[in-house]
């Protein structure tokens, strides 16, 4: 699946299978990656490690819904 420069939504992202799926389509040049999680922890976790390893440029937003 293509993902350069689309926008990606992944629910369940803070672990598992979801947290692979981000860094592999941040790896890959998404976008935008729109993450959720119930585990504010992890999923803050992986925010960082996503910023670090693959921001290029742009800004971040933690939401709540």
């Amino acid at each position: 699946m293509e993902v350069h420069g689309r926008v990606i939504v992944i629910t369940g992202a803070a672990s598992g299978i979801g947290a692979a799926m981000a860094r592999r389509f941040a790896r890959e040049g998404a976008r935008a990656l729109v993450l959720g999680d119930i585990q504010t922890g992890a999923l803050e976790a992986l925010r960082q490690e996503l910023l670090t390893a693959y921001l290029r440029s742009g800004e971040t937003r933690p939401l709540e819904v």
